[in-house]
């Protein structure tokens, strides 16, 4: 698996687009689910560093995910 941190102890997903791609498949299998809920909002994160995060997860993420 590629770095990132790590869902089970955190409970978030992070890193690039095979470490989310692996951490949301992962946990929607180990805990049976088939929707999926993403805050990209936080920290102290720019409206536009936000953006490209969602730009990323629907562009490179999403699509990859079975």
């Amino acid at each position: 698996r590629a770095a990132g941190l790590d869902p089970d102890a955190s409970g978030v997903i992070a890193g690039d687009v095979t470490a989310c791609r692996d951490g949301i498949e992962e946990t929607a299998e180990r805990l049976g689910l088939d929707t999926l809920v993403c805050c990209l909002d936080f920290g102290t994160l720019s409206a536009s560093e936000t953006a490209a995060s969602q730009r990323r997860l629907a562009d490179a993420v999403l699509p990859g995910l079975s």
